[in-house]
């Protein structure tokens, strides 16, 4: 025999019912004043919910004079909520007839859809990445709406163009860049590139690169030395620097010593001289900290080798400089610790210098 329903129980669901239905439309009333429209398809896709259910939202909402009819010149339903404003919509220029157009993206032969999907993905990844990282709420926020901003302005994305050849020309190698960039480097950089402004000269670029540091091109490369500057010790690259380099080296240093630093140059503090030989302009010249279990002032001092010397070749007009691992390899520092510390140097200096310096090379031994 059929069991009969039980009055009780039918109004209890009935009030849950109810309950549920008043906090989904006001999560649904929130979402249309948040994006100024209305469609089933939004309530779908933020609210998780069928077409049905999105259906039934919106004729509550009409009853409710939340919404009023639809309009069919700009194919939504009218927002009649008393604390809405309606949000300013962006004049885009628009071009003459015959305008030259300039895309920046390397490789246009892709199929498009999927190579605009490929960069999205990217940028997925690395707010996921962000949000397990240790920063602080306020910035992962920040930094999570400049990356939204930068995945819809990145200039790989194939329907992106500019209308001077000028700024096509800036935008191509940062697309170049970007391509170049594997994933795991792309979740690892750290900082967030803020470029979503179209103001290319506001970018510095941080990557790994596995190579001989004295051997790569660049405007200047960073000598982890010792306090006497000669040069003449095996361990790092400091030996095999003064090597490359020439004797020049070896007497411009003793110059500077015997003039500036008559003790010894202090740990933390760097000094410049010319490249001779090797293919860099400048050698820039720091002493990094040995570690002594972290009771030694070793991170503050570390930080400084990087900040001193990143200032230095601000200083010196220098727009690429490369940086083996101090005090990591000769020092014993550990090699994570070493690497939080330079992360957070290069940081700060590109938070405080926008743009000082364009490419900034890590060498991987």
């Amino acid at each position: 025999m059929p069991r009969k329903p039980n009055p009780t129980n039918i109004s209890k669901n009935q009030e849950s019912y109810s309950e549920f239905d008043s906090k989904i439309i006001q999560e649904a009333k929130e979402i249309i004043l948040d994006n100024g429209r209305v469609s089933i398809s939004l309530l779908q896709r933020k609210l998780r919910i069928g077409f049905a259910k999105a259906s039934h939202i919106i004729n509550k909402l009409k009853e409710e004079k939340f919404l009023g009819p639809y309009d069919p010149k700009i194919k939504t339903h009218t927002i009649l909520a008393k604390n809405y404003k309606p949000k300013k919509t962006r004049k885009y220029k628009t071009l003459k007839k015959d305008t030259p157009i300039y895309s920046a993206a390397p490789h246009t032969e892709r199929d498009f859809d999927w190579e605009i999907e490929s960069i999205r993905r990217q940028y997925r990844e690395r707010i996921d990445f962000l949000m397990k990282s240790d920063k602080t709420e306020e910035e992962k926020q920040k930094e999570k709406q400049i990356l939204i901003e930068n995945s819809y302005h990145d200039p790989r994305l194939p329907s992106i163009f500019y209308e001077k050849e000028e700024t096509a020309k800036e935008m191509r190698k940062i697309a170049r860049r970007l391509d170049s960039i594997t994933k795991e480097d792309f979740l690892t950089i750290p900082y967030v590139l803020d470029w979503s402004q179209n103001k290319p000269n506001t970018i510095t670029w941080v990557f790994p690169v596995r190579g001989d540091i004295t051997k790569i091109e660049v405007d200047a490369i960073v000598n982890p030395t010792d306090h006497s500057l000669a040069g003449d010790w095996g361990l790092g690259p400091n030996l095999s620097i003064h090597i490359e380099a020439g004797p020049e080296l070896f007497d411009e240093c003793m110059k500077i010593r015997d003039e500036k630093y008559p003790l010894g140059l202090p740990t933390g503090e760097a000094i410049i001289t010319k490249g001779y030989n090797l293919p860099s302009k400048y050698v820039i010249h720091t002493v990094g900290p040995a570690w002594m279990g972290g009771y030694g002032r070793e991170e503050e001092l570390l930080y400084k080798c990087y900040f001193n010397s990143l200032l230095l070749a601000k200083e010196n007009n220098i727009k690429i400089i490369a940086f083996p691992d101090i005090s990591a390899s000769i020092y014993g520092y550990p090699k994570q610790i070493a690497d939080q510390v330079s992360n957070k140097a290069i940081s700060d200096f590109c938070a405080q210098y926008r743009g000082a310096i364009e490419e900034i090379v890590q060498i991987v031994p």
